[in-house]
């Protein structure tokens, strides 16, 4: 399924092979682009990931990317990521890696380049719970 959104740079996003750009204040240029629920985001040299929703509003969406330009590499809520089954979450440092198992549901948490990861099969599938951005590899 395709996360379709308006979004205020003319573009709709419907295709997840597209990228998109926008340019912030500072001159950086952001690429981003779906990946099934979810925005990839590359500001400069750093990757990650915004929190994109069927219920998001434009607004919304455009507050989160707001955010990494106001903040910086780490946006200061907690993001709840919808990712596809069998995406790779990589550490940049340690290399841990997790895979999203059919059926289950995984935490992930990013605390000084560690990742914590818990299975819970009660909840929606897909679910990813991140605390703390780092980058990000695909």
């Amino acid at each position: 399924m395709t996360l379709r959104l308006n979004n205020t740079f003319g573009l709709a996003l419907e295709d997840t092979q597209t990228m998109y750009f926008y340019e912030f204040k500072d001159g950086q240029t952001i690429l981003w682009w779906l990946d099934d629920f979810q925005i990839d985001v590359k500001y400069g040299k750093q990757k990650f990931f915004v929190n994109a929703k069927t219920t998001d509003t434009v607004e919304t969406l455009k507050r989160r990317i707001e955010n990494i330009e106001q903040f910086g590499n780490i946006p200061h809520e907690k993001q709840i990521l919808k990712i596809p089954y069998g995406r790779v979450l990589e550490d940049n440092k340690s290399l841990k890696q997790c895979y999203v198992k059919e059926g289950k549901n995984v935490t992930v948490s990013w605390k000084e380049f560690e990742i914590s990861v818990k299975y819970d099969e009660e909840e929606e599938p897909m679910n990813v719970e991140v605390e703390y951005n780092e980058l990000v590899k695909d």
